[in-house]
């Protein structure tokens, strides 16, 4: 009887300690491969690391350069762009009013500014007043005292307005340049009301919809750059030189694709200055991409194959 009660626990405990036994491997297995790099050597001299995240080198979010509501956004995702294109445009039918009227202004205060018919007219007086009065003084003593004074007076009089003359025409020459900057600012403002990619590159997401009110400073649009790509792959310190590290070229392979055909050339352009607890160092690798058939080869959040070369032992332990 006792027997008959035993077997059912002990087989019952067998079953309980081997899924704990399962499930601890499985979850070591699962810690290792999120915590350490994939990786294997092909050759003695080259040194294969999978499962690599490709990453945008280059992107940006276009912001609106004012406020306003979203007259249009003629893009779509996954559109190409250069840099400088309209992508979108606020609302403008004051700002372009406005640019009309400072234009007008200026075209107005230039014409103004150039013309010195003025000038001219007060030159011409004050000449021939110095005329008359050098004619006058030529008469010697027929000449009375007190209409001296008075010619005198009046060629200083018109000296004075031939001065005045002169400055009131460099002060519409200075409006006409306040006037000039004003329809620049106009022009300025107007340009904000446009949004312009800065980079070359594909539009990855549109974040805002025609007819929506968008803030200054508001994001719009994203850019990334798809003909340069940056890979990271985690690599041992004990595998890897680093004072020799930066510039070397790396082979690049899709994970997807794993033909030497497919693979591309990249070169290691930085690491990270701080070691992982597992002793891993992280390498930046820029890759010139390829786009085959209107189709990029790499994309942003796939996963490569990297294979670089290894370094010398003897080097690695002679630095440390």
């Amino acid at each position: 009887m006792t027997e008959d009660l035993t077997k059912p626990i002990l087989y019952a405990a067998r079953a309980f300690v081997c899924r704990v036994l399962a499930w601890t491997v499985i979850l070591t297995l699962g810690v290792a491969v999120g915590q350490q790099p994939v990786s294997k050597t092909t050759n003695s001299n080259w040194m294969t690391i999978d499962l690599c995240p490709v990453l945008l080198d280059e992107s940006a979010e276009v912001p609106a350069a004012d406020s306003g509501v979203l007259e249009f956004l003629n893009i779509i995702p996954n559109t190409p762009v250069t840099k400088d294109q309209v992508l979108g445009r606020l609302e403008s039918s004051l700002a372009i009013m406005e640019t009309k009227i400072a234009k007008m202004q200026h075209s107005a205060a230039l014409e103004l500014a150039n013309d010195n018919s003025n000038v001219q007219y007060h030159q011409a007086v004050l000449e021939e007043a110095r005329e008359e009065l050098s004619n006058y003084r030529s008469l010697g003593k027929n000449i009375s005292r007190s209409e001296l004074t008075r010619m005198e007076l009046g060629v200083k009089s018109r000296d004075l307005a031939y001065q005045r003359s002169l400055q009131e025409q460099k002060q519409t020459a200075l409006d006409a340049q306040l006037k000039q900057t004003a329809h620049e600012a106009s022009q300025a403002r107007l340009r904000n009301r446009m949004i312009s990619s800065p980079i070359d590159g594909v539009v990855m997401n549109v974040l805002r919809q025609k007819g929506e009110w968008v803030q200054a400073g508001q994001p719009v649009v994203r850019i990334g750059n798809l003909k340069q790509l940056k890979v990271d792959c985690l690599v041992h310190i004990r595998d890897v030189d680093l004072r020799r590290t930066t510039g070397t070229e790396v082979r690049v392979t899709p994970a997807t694709l794993v033909t030497e055909s497919c693979q591309l050339v990249g070169q290691i352009v930085s690491y990270d200055p701080e070691i992982s607890s597992q002793g891993n160092v992280r390498l930046h690798i820029r890759v010139r991409n390829e786009e085959v058939d209107g189709h990029w080869r790499l994309l942003p959040g796939m996963s490569v194959r990297v294979e670089l070369p290894r370094a010398d032992k003897q080097q690695i332990q002679g630095v440390r």
